[in-house]
């Protein structure tokens, strides 16, 4: 993995992935390679080309899936923070990326930015689900979840997170992402004299996907 060729890089990523799928009912060979994989798969995800980076989080989703909260704390500690420091600095470059009524995606949606916010929106769900992430970690990933259910936000981008959110709520918490709709929903309501203008633009911007989420979960 720490290959000095990119392609080389990537290549070790997806056999590591596809070695992970085929011990996954193996669990006493499977939970000592993840070990000794851990530190290696970790650095990737300071590597300086941002496909490899990605390739590290479709590891990192498979290993997840098969070692489920084995590596729990290390995830926690040492990837999802990076993870989310990544869909932080891109909300403000995607933001109005495409109008809230369009369906046709500006050039953004052809960057490799674009690609792994979405892959990272799309997966993260599951991620949550296949770790146990409870608590205080979850909140973190949530609050910047429901910052892409923003309507500025190119639509591909809302719709992996809302899938994301609805597999929590299915699957794993139903609180915690009720309590963000109530928080959110919270600017719903614009006939509310003691709403500020800035809390009014909130409301228009999240409404439509807090409302589908409250008729698709409530």
């Amino acid at each position: 993995m720490s290959n000095p060729y990119p392609k080389v890089r990537i290549k070790a990523l997806e056999v590591t992935s596809c070695g992970l799928r085929i011990l996954q009912t193996q669990e006493n060979m499977l939970l000592p390679m993840a070990h000794q994989l851990w530190d290696p798969l970790v650095n990737r995800f300071r590597d300086s080309d941002i496909l490899v980076i990605e390739h590290s989080f479709v590891c990192l989703v498979t290993m997840s899936s098969t070692c489920k909260d084995f590596i729990l704390k290390r995830a926690l500690k040492e990837a999802i923070p990076s993870l989310l420091n990544f869909l932080n600095s891109q909300l403000k470059i995607s933001h109005k990326k495409q109008a809230p009524s369009s369906h046709v995606s500006s050039a953004y949606a052809f960057t490799v930015g674009f690609r792994f916010q979405l892959a990272i929106l799309d997966k993260i769900g599951q991620l949550v689900v296949d770790l146990s992430i409870n608590q205080e970690p979850l909140w973190r990933i949530l609050d910047v979840l429901f910052q892409y259910l923003s309507c500025w936000q190119p639509k591909e981008l809302q719709d992996a997170t809302i899938s994301s959110i609805k597999l929590i709520h299915t699957n794993h918490d139903k609180d915690s992402i009720q309590y963000f709709m109530w928080r959110y929903s919270n600017f719903v309501y614009e006939n509310d004299a003691s709403l500020k203008s800035q809390e009014r633009k909130k409301s228009q911007e999240y409404r439509a996907n807090i409302s589908f989420l409250q008729q698709q979960l409530l």
